[in-house]
């Protein structure tokens, strides 16, 4: 609504108003009907007869129409002197707002002329349809629905996807369409599993294009798409043992380290390979890179290797399974023991005691066994090679138990000999040494001296065997490989391995006072490499023996102490005594006599997690929401605490905070081994 007075000198007791509403919206013309009224209105001093005739001009939104009106009137009188509708086309995009005027030219009575305008907004008319947003799959069926604002109107619908930009429904659509988006499209996001585009709905009326809706659209990548792997190739890092065991099926214990190659893979829709994945089942030894290895395998027999790829949309490919032998490798092992005979007792028989891992691959031994014999007289280092049946190379044969054969040389019988047996196999080797005394005669003697139980041949006294005196074993020289420590208690030297610290060979030191039936005891024990000495305690009245320990291990330490490290491996393996895990899962805190927390050794406390009661809440705040029970719904506080004012009960709730969890007490941290020595 819009009124203005008139011109002239009673002009201003006159209004002109014009009004518009009521109007009507027709959909798809894209029009409205636009209802204008024109009154006249008139205060208590007007009077005006014979206005018949008069000119009204119109104008709707740039359309003029004149018409002849009576404007006759009198006072306090409100006329409608015009009313008629028109037809106002909208935008295409269906907005619109009309301006209209009226001008009623009167000029008669000293009324002049009078004009008023309005803008009407009027309310748009719906024209794109709407259609569905989307949320599927490639290769599966997506039906899209479209709600229309008119039956008349039809629909196009365009795809934009990465670089896939296509009219996937033509132009003829109604309310629904059912599209199958195509797999090529996967090559659109080729690093992830999902993707998102816009779907652009085209609203078509009488083939015009009256509006565009777009809606996103999101796809996912079937979850059976995933890189290919076809086929691995294994092969062995260390090139020696490949050269004696070649092919893929075979590998050798402690030597070989399988090397993965990822041949045959390719990755699906446009992914690429990014990851790689290869283990031995259940050995905890795996890969992650192309040509990775898998390490030293220190055991044997039929494992499986597992592998698989994963691509840039992070799926993992089928795994392949293949099953190899791991061939039982150890040391070459020798033993070796000498006798004479012959006429002259000048010739040396040797039994044979070798052994090295056959690794038989298909029936066939692809390891081979050479023995190779040296001598050379006893404290002399001058060996010469002999060349007799009692070495060899064997390559059928993996194994020689108790076999005896004879050195080629002549071995005077008035010397000792030192004969050094050479065990090889095609990686490494084991010597192990005797020494021949003399021809076993009770008692001999030349000029320079005595031999008893040997022709002498150094010294005043050439003694063979042990020495005891005045009933006391004084010193013994032993070679033992089938006696236990435990069962070397008279005293001396020996050259053994069974029930060793570490199970190896070396020389055994026994210190006894007294003879045989006393029980106090003392060992050492020195590793044949010189890397460590161990020693142990046999109880004088149970004669029990302590455990092996390290030679000073009670120095560094001794019972009570802790040892830490990041590898697992028990002390006791390494240096003796008895270890005891300690600690685990927990940090470790000094003793402070002077705190009643931390005042003795072995105390324990503490939280992983604890749930903070009130009182260890740090000081805080909450806000406050009130509501008063009185007082016009306020609050006065008496600030003066005069009582002057009443200070109305309130209803309070404070806002709420926090998740109620208990709180992580954990300091950052780095995990280790920790053993606690007992005994």
């Amino acid at each position: 609504m819009a009124r203005a007075t008139f011109s002239g000198a009673y002009g201003h007791n006159l209004q002109i108003e014009i009004v518009s509403g009521g109007n009507q919206q027709f959909i798809e013309g894209n029009y409205s009907i636009v209802n204008v009224q024109v009154r006249l209105i008139a205060n208590g001093y007007v009077v005006l007869w014979g206005a018949a005739g008069k000119t009204l001009t119109i104008n709707v939104g740039g359309a003029t129409k004149q018409v002849s009106v009576n404007a006759s009137i009198t006072q306090g009188q409100n006329i409608l002197i015009y009313a008629e509708k028109f037809q106002v086309p909208h935008n295409p995009d269906g907005t619109k707002s009309v301006y209209i005027t009226a001008r009623l030219d009167i000029n008669q009575g000293n009324y002049g002329w009078g004009a008023a305008g309005i803008n009407v907004p009027l309310p748009n008319i719906p024209r794109a349809s709407t259609g569905s947003s989307a949320n599927g799959t490639f290769g599966q069926p997506i039906t899209l629905n479209i709600s229309r604002h008119s039956n008349s109107f039809k629909h196009a619908i365009w795809v934009k996807f990465g670089t896939y930009d296509k009219k996937i429904a033509g132009d003829n659509i109604d309310t629904s369409f059912t599209w199958t988006p195509e797999m090529s499209m996967c090559n659109e996001i080729p690093n992830a599993s999902s993707g998102y585009g816009t779907l652009t709905y085209i609203t078509y009326s009488g083939g015009i294009e009256i509006g565009r809706n777009t809606q996103p659209v999101t796809l996912s990548v079937p979850d059976n798409i995933k890189p290919t792997l076809t086929g691995f190739t294994l092969t062995d890092t260390n090139t020696a043992a490949a050269s004696v065991v070649p092919g893929e099926q075979a590998f050798i214990q402690i030597l070989s380290n399988i090397k993965v190659n990822f041949g045959q893979m390719t990755g699906a829709y446009g992914s690429t390979i990014t990851g790689y994945y290869a283990e031995i089942v259940g050995k905890n030894q795996s890969t992650t890179t192309q040509g990775g290895s898998l390490g030293i395998m220190n055991y044997s027999g039929n494992v499986t290797i597992r592998a698989s790829v994963t691509d840039s949309r992070g799926r993992t490919s089928n795994t392949i399974e293949r099953t190899v032998n791991i061939l039982e490798y150890f040391a070459p092992i020798l033993n070796i023991s000498a006798a004479r005979s012959g006429a002259q007792s000048s010739t040396l028989t040797i039994t044979r005691n070798a052994k090295v891992a056959p690794l038989t691959v298909n029936g066939v031994q692809k390891n081979q066994m050479k023995l190779t014999f040296k001598v050379a007289k006893f404290g002399s280092n001058d060996y010469k090679v002999d060349t007799g049946s009692a070495g060899g190379t064997w390559t059928t044969v993996s194994s020689l138990v108790n076999s005896n054969a004879n050195l080629q040389g002549e071995y005077a019988a008035n010397s000792s000999w030192t004969v050094l047996g050479i065990l090889e196999d095609k990686f490494t080797s084991s010597e192990f040494a005797v020494n021949v005394a003399t021809e076993q005669v009770v008692l001999s003697y030349d000029r320079y001296g005595i031999g008893v139980g040997k022709i002498r041949e150094r010294g005043a006294l050439d003694v063979k065997g042990n020495t005891y005196i005045d009933g006391f074993l004084r010193h013994c020289i032993e070679r033992s490989g089938n006696v236990s420590t435990n069962d070397l208690i008279e005293g001396g030297d020996a050259w053994t391995n069974k029930d060793t610290p570490n199970n190896d060979w070396g020389v055994l030191e026994t210190f006894k006072i007294g003879n045989v039936s006393e029980k106090e005891a003392t060992q050492r024990f020195t590793h044949r490499n010189g890397g460590k000495v161990w020693y142990r305690y046999r109880h004088y009245q149970t004669g029990n023996w302590t455990p092996w320990v390290v030679e000073g291990i009670d120095n560094f330490y001794p019972i009570g102490s802790i040892y830490q490290s990041t590898a697992p491996t028990n002390p006791t393996t390494f240096m003796g005594g008895v270890w005891e895990r300690f600690g685990n899962g927990r940090v470790l805190v000094g003793v402070d006599e002077a705190d009643a927390d931390f005042n003795t050794a072995n105390k324990t406390g503490g939280e992983k997690t604890h749930t903070l009661t009130i009182d260890e809440m740090p000081s805080h705040s909450h806000r406050q929401y009130v509501s008063a029970n009185n007082g016009n719904d306020s609050i006065r506080r008496d600030w003066s605490s005069d009582g002057a004012s009443k200070a109305y009960d309130q209803g309070m709730e404070t806002g709420r905070a926090g998740g109620n969890r208990p709180h992580n007490n954990l300091q950052p941290y780095v995990t280790l081994y920790r053993w606690r020595r007992t005994a």
